[in-house]
């Protein structure tokens, strides 16, 4: 998240980071991408701040998280289950699906049960 939706903050020295501005990039990472990577992208900031603030020799030269001041959006968790009847009529709606990356992510997690956070995270090497 962090060098895809923050990279042009990599040269920025972590004391210039500013209440503010985390919150005007949050909002404009949730225009552009959505409330999933906005709020993704902050909970990553705010996660290699707090690392800084516990290694750093003299912990008041940073000031406090400025990743405090966002306002992340709520998500909505998904418990919805596939029952056995159902599955013919998903399976030709994957296959129906433009992506063949993502319809073959489908399959796999379908017969593999893979869980979709492993499913995702998945590299070809």
């Amino acid at each position: 998240m962090l060098t895809k939706y923050l990279a042009d903050w990599a040269e920025l020295p972590i004391t210039e980071l500013k209440r503010s501005t985390c919150r005007a990039r949050h909002e404009q990472l949730t225009k552009d991408h959505g409330k999933y990577p906005a709020n993704r992208s902050m909970a990553a900031l705010r996660s290699a701040y707090d690392f800084a603030l516990r290694v750093v020799d003299d912990p008041d030269s940073l000031p406090a998280n400025p990743t405090a001041a966002v306002t992340r959006h709520k998500e909505r968790i998904s418990d919805k289950v596939i029952l056995p009847e159902d599955l013919p009529g998903w399976l030709a709606k994957v296959v129906a699906l433009n992506n063949p990356i993502r319809r073959c992510m489908h399959q796999l997690g379908l017969f593999s049960g893979l869980r979709p956070g492993t499913l995702v995270s998945l590299r070809r090497d």
